[in-house]
């Protein structure tokens, strides 16, 4: 059973303090809601091992064991776990469970919502909140910009709570139900690679070409970060890849941190020297200054680094150096790394909340 609730601010920026007849009628309807829903989970409780059987079927499945892991590097380890798709699926198996996200109060007036994550098993009357701020605020390329449309703050405000209610969720289900689904929706994964028709070789190299198409990583990064060639990989190798893959897709793991790349010069970037590995005579212009400009995009590690690197892809555009596809090329790279980087630093914030 989850809840998504969300209450309007006032003019002034919070909610009214006047309630009227229908409210009154909804907070009593709420309150016994409660009390039938207690009363039915210590009436009809959970079957631990019925409710483990579901799950191990739901974990089987490959649409759910795609979408249920995360990983992503911080602090120079890297954190892994269940997403909050797997998450829900696991604590609706369990059964007997109230979990949601509420918006307790918005402050237009401050630019903050202040929001209440919690999942309570009301069989064993275990309840875990987290209550947390989040400020209005969308960090870009261009700086700080302050969300006022109420659709914008909505996805900020079930983004960033998602998170907190995953954890909530993750607390109060037990140990060893976890570890369990985890063990098979890991297992589910790699059989999907067993028993693909495709050879090993070839779902390794698809899964290469689309890190390659998407992100410019390429094989050498890529064996670099796994610590053997690709030609001795195995089941288990390919099934991390394509983890890391997801997260990049969800925007939880910056490329550089997954696979770190070559630093580019400011000397490439202007086109006045080639990579250490290029012919010398490398062209300053056209496909070859496009490719060194996005990799400084994907390899910028500040709002700044983008903003240089924007300028000199500018003046590039200007002194006909670049067509307008290839500057596009550049800004579309340019972009996708703010994001990154917004999406990284929320998720810094948001941990630090935790903390």
């Amino acid at each position: 059973m989850t809840t998504t609730e969300q209450f309007p601010a006032s003019a002034s920026g919070s909610t009214p303090d006047r309630r009227g007849q229908g409210t009154m009628v909804e907070q009593a309807r709420a309150a016994s809601q409660v009390q039938a829903a207690v009363y039915l989970a210590r009436e009809f409780p959970r079957d631990p091992s019925a409710a483990k059987k579901r799950m191990l079927e739901a974990c089987a499945q490959i649409e759910l064991a795609e979408a249920a892991f995360y990983s992503y590097p911080r602090s120079g380890e890297t954190v892994s776990g269940l997403t909050i798709v797997a998450a829900c699926e696991l604590v609706l198996i369990w059964g007997n469970v109230d979990f949601g996200l509420t918006e307790m109060r918005r402050d237009d007036e401050f630019g903050q919502s202040e929001m209440l994550a919690y999942a309570w098993d009301m069989e064993a009357n275990v309840r875990h909140a987290n209550t947390f701020v989040v400020p209005h605020l969308r960090e870009t390329r261009r700086g700080v910009s302050k969300l006022t449309d109420s659709r914008d703050i909505r996805e900020l405000n079930t983004n960033i709570g998602n998170r907190s209610m995953r954890a909530s969720i993750l607390k109060i289900l037990p140990r060893w139900y976890v570890l369990a689904a985890e063990r098979a929706l890991a297992a589910t994964l790699k059989r999907s690679v067993q028993d693909s028709d495709k050879p090993l070789a070839q779902q390794i190299q698809e899964a290469g070409s689309r890190l390659f198409r998407d992100y410019g990583i390429t094989p050498p990064q890529i064996e670099e970060k796994f610590g053997r060639p690709l030609a001795r990989w195995t089941a288990d190798d390919l099934v991390q890849l394509r983890i890391l893959g997801d997260s990049l897709d969800r925007r939880e793991i910056r490329v550089e941190e997954a696979f770190p790349q070559a630093k580019v010069t400011p000397e490439e970037i202007a086109g006045t020297a080639a990579p250490a590995d290029a012919p010398q005579d490398a062209p300053s212009h056209g496909p070859a200054l496009m490719r060194q400009l996005e990799s400084a995009m994907r390899a910028a590690t500040s709002a700044s680094d983008l903003e240089e690197t924007y300028a000199k892809a500018v003046e590039h555009r200007d002194a006909g150096n670049l067509t307008v596809d290839e500057f596009t090329q550049v800004e579309v790279a340019g972009s996708q790394r703010d994001e990154e980087l917004a999406a990284a630093r929320e998720a810094d914030r948001e941990a630090a909340q935790d903390a």
